[in-house]
């Protein structure tokens, strides 16, 4: 959400395949345990003109998850991509072709 909003994004939309933690994020469900991320989350929702966040089904989310366990490089904690990584460019082909 930071890099979205500190790149002039105004409308975003956040998808995912984490039932748990969109039923958090919109309030459905209460866990203590995560409270501060959510109160976060929030916080930084409304420096957006337009925000959603969509629960997706895991096989239509197959980009995110091969990202999620590609290695990072250099044991850095977090890799922002300024372009579309080569490791998802089939899987977003693919999710293309599906949705034709």
């Amino acid at each position: 959400m930071q890099h979205c909003w500190s790149h002039g994004y105004k409308r975003v939309c956040f998808e995912g395949d984490n039932k748990m933690l969109f039923n958090l994020i919109n309030g459905s469900k209460v866990h203590f345990g995560v409270h501060n991320w959510i109160r976060d989350i929030h916080w930084w929702s409304r420096k957006f003109e337009s925000i959603h966040f969509n629960w997706i089904k895991r096989y239509h989310n197959t980009p995110a998850d091969i990202l999620a366990k590609a290695p990072l490089q250099n044991q850095s904690l977090f890799l922002n991509h300024l372009w579309v990584p080569n490791v998802i460019t089939y899987a977003i082909y693919c999710n293309y072709i599906a949705y034709l």
